[in-house]
């Protein structure tokens, strides 16, 4: 097939204007966007992963504690 040279020219102008809008991709967007979920996802795990170390570090100290306790006053009779 012929190309004509406006149709060419054309063809270039715009290909160059789009590029210049700087127009997101549609496979760019759709990639952004399930990122995004990933990026939740995780933290939401991060979340739980902190809640669950809080919980940890919150009896641990108890534990420990009412075993000081126990020992001192053991060895305080």
């Amino acid at each position: 097939p012929c190309i004509e040279d406006d149709s060419l020219l054309y063809m270039i102008q715009v290909a160059e204007r789009e590029r210049q809008a700087n127009r997101p991709i549609p496979a760019i967007v759709e990639h952004r966007e399930v990122g995004e979920e990933h990026v939740e996802g995780a933290n939401r795990g991060l979340v739980a992963g902190a809640i669950l170390l809080l919980e940890f570090l919150v009896v641990f100290f108890l534990i420990k504690q009412m075993l000081f306790l126990e020992f001192v006053f053991r060895h305080g009779e």
